[in-house]
């Protein structure tokens, strides 16, 4: 590679980093090397509460109102539908908030 002024410039090697991933080092010939240092990541697989608040405000507005399934199974009240999304979202953001624990090698994962 050439600069402006004509001379040889040696290309940089490039590193990208990434929060989960290992660093990857892409150096002048394309070949890759992985550098071996990973940073322990926490794994959050709740959302955010700004979402978990917006999908409650949408369910208590969206269960009273008419639609086809209250065409057949009848519409709530605003006070039933709130006490509703209150046991769905117990029931939906309880397991994702519980930390993972590994599992121990050689035990067996029951699916009882």
């Amino acid at each position: 590679m050439t600069d402006s002024d004509g001379t040889a410039t040696a290309l940089q090697p490039t590193i990208h980093n990434h929060p989960t991933a290992e660093a990857i080092r892409i150096q002048d010939d394309g070949a890759t090397s992985l550098n071996t240092t990973q940073k322990q990541q926490s794994q959050h697989l709740a959302p955010p509460q700004r979402n978990r608040d917006a999908v409650i405000s949408h369910l208590i507005e969206t269960l009273p109102t008419p639609s086809v399934l209250s065409k057949r199974y009848d519409t709530i009240s605003t006070e039933e539908a709130a006490d509703v999304v209150g046991c769905i979202e117990e029931e939906a953001f309880v397991a994702p908030a519980t930390p993972l624990r590994p599992r121990m090698k050689g035990s067996k994962s029951s699916t009882a």
